[in-house]
């Protein structure tokens, strides 16, 4: 028992934290659960796939244990580090000088090991949308808005670069190593950035481990992709926007910090509009947050209005004139509603009328897109839209038909979310464009932006990205090394790092703040709204864990970053503003 007489004497862990520990294990259990839900959908496009999956109730049991008591470990250890952030004396809160020393040893540790990898794996490769952004530069197919007019700029200046080279494949590889550099020194940063706010040396020394040594962060650095390359300015935006949280938007008076702020913001929104979507709705969750507990957030929103005004207004449409772009329409909103009213209706032919038949047929081509509806794809779904616009006419349709029939919705949710909260399904990126993208199925499918096969097949050897047979005994090494981390799918999971990792943070949060200091939903708010943006989205897609997976670190950081900002804004206009210079 603790004495008044002694109130220097700290509080055990369990003592001061039994409402976390229950509410992390409550946690861990419904994430377990889900999981293995997930996995009977993934399997047989129902609950019933349980049977197939784990084949028995001790299956499914021991599935439950082994997911949920890994869970409940991680919660526990980072409740427990998260605590000692908690205990510290008053002169340990403010944020310490930016440690340049270990900015560049982290930097250098991370592309060392790296390295390895990027060179085993020369000249590098690319994804589907990659080879298609290739044919808008060469000039073969006209260009099209679907992918960022921006990305296929860069990417192109490269593949120019290996033109005057005399190689492609060296082009591609000159983007790769630029790529890893970049990407080394934004996660550097955010591992000093933990340091800077006090996190503990086991978070630090962890921080780098994980970026150097983690197949979901290795695997897509060596891929020339619109998601990795997007993933650098993202992750630089969260770090600054968690800086001005942290100081209570002082940060912002710095003008350094201000352009760095607004430039990290423009280049996210041009080289992806989704992750543009996902900052505006984390910094309206921000903005509402702050005007709830009477704090200014004009920095804030004039430093986004001028970011998206440089981005939308003035960036975006003078690159697209520039190359003729074609606008396409996009309705990866729509996807939820539309799988669950096509699943509906593919079940229930007669489930409408025919006037309310009518009425949404003037949003999609209901007959096609139940023929080639795609219960974990929402694409083909959506490639049968009409007009997009007659959606709001149809909201009464689509709710009392959910009304009428909420398994086929639930069911048809359950399909499109199901891998994100799977603890077994391996975020898993491919490594040989030429077996992935050049297959002959593929080729059948590219052929069609050629005048002939003989003309595609040019073009394919043009780029030469075939993995080099030299290589081969080191990459098989490499390769041998990395499925020792697939074998244990659990840490590499689509559910650990993009569902598991920001509920466990937030749950922490809730425990020990409650209604006392609303902050943490500011913190939040950016892993919240990635969430929202996973569980809409067209398909579970390896490549969509990027942000997720790349800002995991900040999320964990949360805590200290809230210690770390516990201090008195007794007046905003004669406070000094804190040292940002080193940030940016």
């Amino acid at each position: 028992m603790q004495h008044a007489s002694h109130p220097q004497t700290p509080r055990t862990y369990c003592g001061e934290h039994r409402g976390f520990i229950a509410a992390a294990a409550l946690l861990s259990c419904a994430l377990a659960a889900l999981g293995i839900v997930a996995d009977a959908y993934r399997a047989a496009d129902s609950i019933a796939g349980i049977a197939q999956v784990y084949g028995s109730a001790g299956g499914v049991a021991a599935a439950f244990l082994l997911r949920m008591l890994p869970l409940f470990a991680i919660g526990c250890g980072l409740g427990y580090l998260w605590s000692q952030s908690r205990r510290t004396s008053g002169e340990h809160r403010a944020a310490k000088p930016w440690n340049r020393r270990l900015f560049r040893i982290a930097a250098l540790v991370i592309f060392l090991a790296w390295l390895p990898w990027i060179v085993a794996h020369y000249p590098g490769t690319m994804r589907d949308d990659t080879f298609a952004q290739a044919l808008q530069w060469y000039g073969i197919f006209p260009y099209y808005t679907q992918h960022p007019v921006t990305d296929t700029v860069v990417f192109g200046a490269f593949w120019s670069l290996g033109d005057l080279l005399g190689s492609r494949a060296a082009g591609l590889f000159c983007y790769i190593v630029v790529q890893a550099l970049a990407s080394a020194l934004t996660f550097a940063a955010v591992a000093t950035y933990l340091d800077r706010i006090g996190a503990p040396r086991a978070l630090v020394v962890g921080t780098v481990a994980f970026y150097a040594l983690a197949r979901v962060i290795y695997q897509p650095i060596d891929t020339m992709s619109k998601d990795a390359l997007n993933g650098i300015p993202f992750t630089l935006f969260c770090l600054l926007l968690y800086e001005a949280i942290r100081t209570d938007l002082a940060a912002l008076r710095s003008r350094r910090f201000r352009i760095a702020f607004v430039a990290a913001l423009v280049i996210t929104a041009v080289t992806k509009r989704t992750m543009l979507y996902v900052a505006l709705l984390a910094i309206a969750i921000i903005a509402l947050v702050r005007l709830a507990r009477h704090r200014r957030v004009a920095p804030l929103l004039a430093g986004t209005t001028v970011s998206c005004v440089l981005a939308l207004g003035i960036w975006t449409p003078v690159v697209n004139h520039a190359v003729d772009a074609s606008a396409n329409p996009t309705y990866e909103m729509y996807s939820i509603p539309v799988q669950q009213m096509v699943r509906t209706l593919k079940e229930y032919p007669r489930a409408l009328d025919a006037q309310d038949r009518e009425q949404l047929g003037e949003f999609i081509d209901i007959d096609r897109a139940c023929r080639v509806y795609n219960p974990w794809r929402s694409d083909e779904a959506t490639g049968c839209i009409v007009d997009g616009s007659r959606f709001p006419v149809c909201l009464d349709i689509w709710l009392a038909l959910g009304a009428e029939h909420p398994a086929s919705y639930a069911a048809a949710t359950m399909n499109m979310v199901a891998t994100w909260f799977s603890l077994d399904a391996p975020i898993d990126y491919g490594h040989d464009a030429q077996a992935e993208l050049f297959t002959p199925a593929r080729m059948d499918a590219w052929v069609s932006f050629f005048d002939t096969r003989a003309q595609l097949d040019g073009f394919v050897a043009s780029l030469d990205v075939a993995p080099r047979g030299e290589l081969a005994p080191i990459r098989d090494a490499l390769e041998s090394l990395d499925s020792l981390q697939r074998e244990m799918p659990f840490v590499s999971s689509y559910g650990l790092w993009c569902i598991a990792s920001p509920l466990i943070t937030a749950t922490y949060c809730l425990c020990t703040y409650g209604g006392r200091d609303l902050r943490y939903l500011c913190y939040l708010s950016i892993p919240l709204a990635l969430i929202a943006s996973l569980l809409v989205g067209p398909i579970a897609l390896y490549w969509y864990s990027i942000p997720s997976v790349y800002i995991c670190p900040l999320i964990l950081g949360i805590p200290f970053a809230m210690v770390s900002g516990e201090r008195k804004h007794t007046d905003d206009k004669d406070a000094a503003a804190p040292d940002t210079r080193r940030i940016v």
